[in-house]
């Protein structure tokens, strides 16, 4: 009965920080940043405040964040992996670290995956689990954060445009945007490259207990 009380606790928990923190962060920003760009182009999108807009509000913020994790994963692996070897250089590196020899395994990406699989069914790896799934969140909450900052670039360019580049806003925009970009960048990739190391190297741990 506890045990299954604590799986319920667990599922709340893995719920909340995958809906709440993951996406919501990413797309409040980017829902914003599109809200704060339509105000300053003489559209008013924030005044009516009813119960259907509030809904229609928070419907828009997660499908902005689904959005903005997506396209920002993308763009991040585009920029990090542009030679398709990106992937392939951690997994080697990190194999080799634990059993002494780099894989020519062709499949590395199948073996990846049957590594979590290990690990998601076997209960030594659960605290292991959980410090892999707070890595997921945090990288894909930067991820998405990366793809709200490309939007303010975009944005502030357009607002310099249409309304001129005197505008200390638009500079805030693009400027802000650009350094918040790069700093996502290097934090999301930092997050995932952490993710292969921990996945192999508990996987071995724990195989070498048996």
């Amino acid at each position: 009965m506890a045990a299954n009380f604590q799986k319920i606790i667990d599922r709340i928990s893995e719920a909340f920080s995958f809906f709440d923190f993951s996406f919501l962060i990413s797309g409040s920003s980017t829902f914003a940043i599109c809200c704060y760009t339509l105000n300053r182009l003489g559209m008013d999108v924030s005044s009516d405040s009813s119960f259907l807009n509030v809904c229609v509000s928070i419907v828009g913020i997660y499908i902005a964040g689904l959005i903005s994790f997506a396209l920002g994963k993308k763009i991040r692996l585009w920029i990090t992996n542009k030679a398709g070897t990106h992937f392939e250089e951690i997994f080697n590196e990190t194999v080799k670290f634990v059993n002494g020899s780099e894989s020519d395994d062709k499949s590395l990406k199948l073996r990846y995956a049957q590594m979590w699989a290990y690990l998601r069914d076997n209960q030594e790896a659960k605290e292991s689990m959980m410090f892999l799934n707070r890595l997921w969140v945090m990288q894909a909450v930067f991820e998405g954060l990366m793809f709200s900052s490309v939007i303010a670039i975009g944005n502030g360019g357009i607002l310099g445009i249409v309304i001129g580049w005197n505008m200390c806003d638009v500079w805030y925009m693009i400027i802000g945007g650009l350094i918040t970009a790069i700093a996502c960048y290097w934090e999301g990739k930092r997050y995932a490259e952490t993710q292969i190391k921990e996945v192999i190297i508990t996987y071995y741990q724990l195989k070498n207990k048996i």
